[in-house]
């Protein structure tokens, strides 16, 4: 919540709601991964099954796609790195006497593995036989997602300008924070994947799901924020009189001068403004619902944020 934007410590039923509603988010998203791969012919839950349900979110598929390319990197380095730690020369065999020095020698160059570009099965890629060249970047799939991560990362780093030495190592914190993170087994009984899901899920898809939870709760998080506001600003407007002698008062008892720091309420999101956000969050887009001409559609028990 405090990478999401919100300033103020929430209390405890505010922290606990959002964690009901998490809960129902992954048990939801779990049990249509499963129905999905049972379609397939497949008994266990994939990543591609998790990232099918937000496909028509640009956005947060993008950012799944770098969540998953720098994962890649990182499991491919430090398989390279067990490797060349395995195949190391000590000094006085012959690669010595060739290059001179306790490495291998010039003739052996070091391999890296290649990280292939990321794609999704019913994307442009899939529907071809002939594929362009992975160097080429996908520029229009990929704006959208791009835009809103340089959005954040200006936004980041306004709030992280002034802080101070504790304040930014509690930022750090806080973005490492994670559901997942050297926790798999605590969350799988948080969840209840043994009663889910009967073969066992990788831990490829646990960390998918911690990184959609993240996702799930900065948008919930704004969602609130902008629902406090709204709130804040009509509470104004029907306390405009009282407000006006307030100040008029303390004008009176406090010196006010023109660079005199205003008196501003930092109370936190409360349970009631979750609740309101999720609410909004749960209604159907119209550009979902404008073609059916009235026509009300199945509406499904649950849906994803």
């Amino acid at each position: 919540m405090f990478i999401g934007g919100e300033t103020a410590q929430p209390d405890s039923e505010t922290t606990a709601l959002i964690e009901a509603i998490v809960k129902e988010q992954v048990i939801e998203m779990i049990l249509q991964a499963l129905n999905l791969a049972n379609r397939r012919g497949i008994k266990t839950v994939s990543i591609v099954d998790i990232a099918f349900q937000m496909r028509h979110n640009c956005s947060r598929i993008a950012r799944l796609k770098n969540f998953l390319y720098w994962k890649d990197i990182r499991k491919n380095a430090k398989d390279s790195d067990d490797r060349a730690t395995d195949e190391v020369i000590p000094f006085g065999d012959g690669d010595q006497k060739e290059s001179g020095q306790g490495y291998p020698s010039k003739s052996q160059p070091r391999r890296f593995n290649h990280t292939a570009r990321i794609a999704f099965p019913w994307e442009d890629p899939f529907l071809y036989s002939e594929q362009p060249p992975e160097m080429i970047e996908d520029e229009v799939g990929q704006e959208e997602g791009r835009q809103e991560m340089l959005i954040q990362l200006a936004l980041a780093d306004y709030r992280t300008s002034n802080m101070t030495k504790d304040e930014y190592a509690y930022w750090s914190d806080c973005r490492q924070a994670s559901f997942t993170f050297r926790k798999a087994k605590r969350f799988r009984r948080w969840v209840g994947l043994d009663r889910l899901v009967e073969s066992k899920v990788s831990d490829d898809v646990i960390d998918v799901l911690g990184f959609l939870i993240s996702e799930i709760i900065k948008t919930l998080t704004k969602e609130a924020i902008s629902v406090k506001e709204a709130n804040d600003r009509a509470e104004v407007k029907d306390r405009a009189a009282a407000m006006e002698e307030v100040a008029r008062k303390r004008q009176d008892t406090e010196p006010c001068g023109l660079f005199s720091r205003p008196h501003v309420d930092t109370a936190p999101v409360s349970s009631k403004h979750i609740q309101e956000a999720y609410r909004r969050l749960q209604v159907i887009p119209k550009k979902y619902t404008c073609m059916r001409l009235g026509a009300s559609a199945p509406r499904a028990s649950l849906r994803l944020i």
